[in-house]
């Protein structure tokens, strides 16, 4: 779950109207702010145990981890 959240969140962007990458290159510029992310993602999916829906939603909000 983690290793899904952190390339829907990083990754590249297929389709008409997308982005080239996910929304998380714009917003954690530097190795250090990315791995940051990654921790609290694995944090919160331990913690909650969320479902590849609830964790692709949450991503999209832009919600705090």
């Amino acid at each position: 779950k983690v290793m899904y959240g952190a390339v829907y969140h990083f990754g590249p962007r297929w389709g008409i109207g997308t982005t080239a990458r996910g929304p998380g290159t714009s917003i954690y510029k530097t190795a250090e702010q990315q791995n940051e992310f990654l921790m609290d993602l694995k944090a919160w999916i331990e913690r909650e145990n969320p479902n590849l829906d609830q964790i692709s939603m949450r991503l999209n909000s832009g919600g705090k981890l």
